[in-house]
């Protein structure tokens, strides 16, 4: 796990979506398991054509890539308002859904009794628990995290860091953050943007 910090407007938004390959890098190239993650793929489910939804409200999670799946939480909301948080992190899952092992999931992060409630009705905090959930629940091999923990309460804050690190050993995670206190709290390493320049520092 590593976090990147930087001043408002340093560019971590913008480094995370060049790693999702959202974006093109003004130079260089991201490498990740020794296939570019910037190269050119053929997929329906990406999530640039997700992007192209987004005014259809299209919540965008993750994107199967040449390098394998990516599952991304955007600052903004992309969960479907109408829906519940179940049927939310079973959207656009390929394959079999475990329901039982869903549902255990999202009760880690959520109250039971609010599992079937259609999410207009959540607070902010309680939809950005459900969008962790949608990004982690699929298995994916990277989770790029821009600002996750944003809005929760302390007590939440646990709960959804405990619920992300107990499935940390399933993924790569890479989380914008402004709060050093989440790095000590994920036990992750740090990454500094500033003046255009990323410097890894121990964390203490």
């Amino acid at each position: 796990i590593y976090v990147i910090r930087g001043a408002s407007g340093s560019g971590k938004t913008t480094l995370l979506r060049i790693l999702a390959g959202l974006e093109q890098p003004d130079e260089g190239e991201v490498i990740r398991e020794k296939r570019e993650a910037t190269e050119s793929l053929e997929t329906s489910e990406s999530l640039e054509s997700m992007e192209s939804l987004e005014s259809r409200k299209i919540p965008k999670t993750r994107k199967a890539d040449a390098a394998g799946p990516v599952g991304m939480v955007f600052q903004e909301s992309r969960l479907l308002s109408d829906l519940n948080a179940i049927r939310n992190v079973a959207y656009g899952v390929r394959g079999k859904i475990d329901q039982v092992q869903l549902r255990a999931q999202l009760r880690e992060v959520l109250p039971e009794a609010d599992l079937t409630l259609p999410v207009h009705q959540y607070s902010g905090g309680m939809r950005r628990r459900v969008e962790m959930v949608r990004a982690v629940f699929p298995g994916n091999g990277l989770l790029l995290l821009d600002e996750p923990f944003a809005g929760l309460d302390v007590e939440n804050k646990k709960r959804t860091i405990s619920y992300l690190l107990s499935r940390r050993k399933q993924a790569t995670v890479i989380c914008t953050s402004h709060d050093p206190a989440e790095s000590r709290m994920l036990q992750a390493g740090e990454i500094f943007l500033a003046e255009g320049k990323l410097l890894e520092v121990p964390i203490l």
